[in-house]
């Protein structure tokens, strides 16, 4: 232990692995990522300010020499990081997760408490939020994505997955996002506190908001407001970039001294597919490599949006989603927590078991969906539906979410209008050869209008007009 006028500095690695200084003054204790210090000491060390130490002039070149010089990092239950830590789990609010008889740690990151408050009880919860929505698919699907997102670490999955469910305006897709978001807390804001984010902020604020949804989902809703006053190239090559950042986990640190990566489900909306947005300024390579981290689920025709049906006893849907609202609204933020006290149990017993248990279930979610093992990209979107169907299955054990909950069906509906948000578009050159091949395409230059019946000319499909005349305004060519 080193000293310099009242000061203790020591090395110490946290739990994530991360090398740390550790230095105290009385009563005081700051932590300095080694890293970033390496970089950029002045600007690491003046981090130490929210611990109550101030180091200006002589003070601070001293403690850089002394900083320098340690070579010695010991193991220490330091946790620098929300999600996991080991087998600890660290919460947004500073509680830890941790398995029976695992020894006290101290938590040392930033918290964010009033992103993870409580309100009444996880029986009303789930008597007045999920078991209200279970076999409304899309609803089911979004509710189980979110637990999804502390199992990611625990698989050998290198990339985080995202979901987004474009809709008409009004078809209740921000409405959903905070139903789920009341798995961990609040949405309304004020004394309630707000677990999710918005769009309306920039690439940059959205990255930094990654350490606080380490491992948790990242429900950042609207993303119609994401940077409207930029013009549309810029605007989709932005989107592009962040989204391909979200894929990796990458958060860009303060003081831009390095990056760390976190894994999370990311869940958000809009007016429309932030797909088409990126797709309408770059080439369709660029919109498939971003697809692969980002798969939509359409709601665009959906009489009742998010929902399958009206329920009965309601007369408008309006209804239906006020006592959905008011319902969150009093009993929020236990669910995830139940969820994870038992999951850091169960995993405590046998890692690998866990793990093998729950490829299980990706694999059996693949040979519902009829995925091909060696189908590269389309395996991995397959993957990421599958990995929510197992998070369902898992959620509904522990009591997380309601029995009344199908899984396998939510996700299979939900992966079907993926795959026909996908579908590939034929190319002008098919369709010009599927119309010359079809039957009951009447070409003018051959037949001319005078020789059609009335009839004809009520019932035809498509006309192709006589060589160098354009189609007369108004007339569909379909």
């Amino acid at each position: 232990m080193k000293k310099y006028f009242y000061i203790k500095v020591r090395g110490v690695r946290a739990r994530s692995g991360a090398l740390l200084y550790e230095v105290t003054e009385y009563d005081k204790i700051g932590y300095i990522d080694v890293v970033e210090f390496m970089r950029r000491p002045n600007d690491a060390i003046a981090g130490l300010a929210a611990a109550g130490m101030t180091f200006v002039g002589k003070r601070r070149a001293k403690l850089i020499d002394v900083l320098s010089d340690i070579e010695d990092f010991v193991d220490e239950a330091v946790f620098d990081r929300i999600g996991w830590n080991g087998s600890y789990f660290v919460y947004l609010d500073g509680h830890i997760f941790a398995p029976k008889g695992a020894p006290p740690a101290q938590v040392i990151c930033e918290l964010k408490p009033e992103r993870v408050g409580q309100a009444e009880s996880l029986e009303g919860w789930l008597a007045g939020v999920p078991a209200r929505v279970a076999g409304h698919y899309v609803c089911e699907f979004m509710f189980m994505a979110a637990f999804a997102a502390p199992l990611r670490s625990l698989l050998n999955r290198d990339e985080n997955s995202g979901f987004e469910i474009p809709g008409e305006a009004a078809c209740a897709k921000s409405t959903l996002l905070n139903l789920v978001s009341s798995i961990c807390g609040g949405f309304l804001g004020g004394d309630q506190g707000k677990y999710p984010l918005s769009f309306a902020t920039t690439a940059a604020g959205i990255e930094w908001e990654t350490q606080n949804y380490s491992d948790l989902p990242l429900i950042v809703d609207d993303g119609t407001l994401y940077e409207l006053g930029a013009s549309p190239r810029a605007r989709a090559n932005s989107l592009m970039q962040l989204l391909m950042s979200l894929g990796k986990g990458e958060e860009k640190r303060r003081y831009g001294t390095t990056s760390r990566k976190f894994k999370f489900v990311f869940l958000t909306s809009a007016n429309q597919s932030l797909l088409q947005i990126i797709g309408g300024q770059n080439a369709a390579e660029v919109v498939e490599a971003v697809s692969h981290r980002l798969s939509t689920i359409p709601l665009f025709g959906r009489e009742f949006g998010v929902f399958d049906r009206l329920p009965d006893g309601y007369v408008d849907i309006g209804d239906f989603i006020a006592d959905l609202i008011n319902a969150a609204s009093a009993n929020h933020g236990w669910s995830m927590r139940h969820f994870l006290q038992q999951l850091v149990e169960k995993v405590a017993l046998d890692p690998v078991a866990f793990r093998d248990r729950l490829e299980s279930h990706i694999a059996s979610f693949r040979e519902q969906a009829n995925i091909e093992l060696n189908g590269g990209a389309a395996r991995r979107v397959g993957d990421s539906f599958g990995l929510v169907y197992a998070a369902g299955r898992l959620a509904k054990h522990f009591g997380a979410l309601p029995e009344t909950f199908d899984p396998l069906a939510s996700t299979l509906a939900c992966y079907s209008l993926h795959r026909a948000s996908v579908a590939p578009t034929p190319s002008p050159a098919m369709l010009l050869k599927a119309l010359a091949e079809d039957n009951e395409i009447i070409d003018l230059d051959k037949v001319g209008r005078r020789h059609m019946s009335d009839e004809q000319f009520a019932i035809v499909q498509v006309l192709l007009p006589p060589k160098g005349r354009t189609v007369p305004h108004g007339l569909n060519v379909r």
